[in-house]
């Protein structure tokens, strides 16, 4: 085990948890297309429309399952923009707010293309859709002050500017929750 797995906690998502995020993802993805929301496609796009939507609902599940929340901002059919002011994130765990980020590659980057000031902190999440369960695995979290001070930049495989943090510079869950603790 390297050290960077030693850090990571993996979340499994069984099968009625996945059929809940297959019908949520349809929802959310149609509710923003019919609300004229812009559909950025990113990467290789395959033919299914609800892929970035389900790795993100995957990732929101999971972390409501982890921290034993329940998962009213998930669950929720109201579309809260950034713009608005009124995205709150996806989950409230002791009193602050989260805001999850997901991506299917081992090596990806936590990254945003809006500042929301209502968020405490960003987490990260690798998803892997297997066979017979969906393994997410927690690769750590940022202050979102933190994130937010980086200002917008390139990368190679993003088309625009966007804030984003390597895993390395991410925080393991274990010494985030050790820290509550401690307050």
């Amino acid at each position: 085990m390297s050290a960077d797995e030693k850090d990571t906690l993996s979340v499994i998502l069984e099968d009625g948890e996945q059929d809940l995020v297959e019908f949520l993802c349809k929802g959310r993805f149609d509710r923003a297309r019919e609300r004229k929301a812009e559909w950025r496609k990113m990467g290789k796009e395959s033919d299914d429309k609800y892929s970035h939507d389900r790795i993100g609902l995957f990732a929101e599940l999971a972390f409501a399952k982890q921290t034993d929340v329940y998962p009213s901002q998930v669950l929720s059919p109201k579309i809260n923009t950034k713009v608005s002011g009124r995205d709150m994130g996806d989950t409230v765990y002791k009193g602050l707010r989260f805001d999850v980020k997901a991506t299917i590659h081992d090596n990806g980057v936590l990254w945003i293309d809006k500042i929301n000031q209502n968020i405490d902190y960003y987490v990260f999440f690798v998803v892997t859709n297997q066979t017979d369960r969906v393994v997410c695995k927690l690769r750590g979290l940022i202050k979102a002050t933190v994130l937010h001070s980086k200002g917008a930049r390139h990368r190679k495989q993003f088309k625009f500017p966007c804030i984003y943090a390597e895993q390395e510079e991410l925080t393991p869950w274990w010494v985030f929750e050790r820290s509550l603790e401690e307050r």
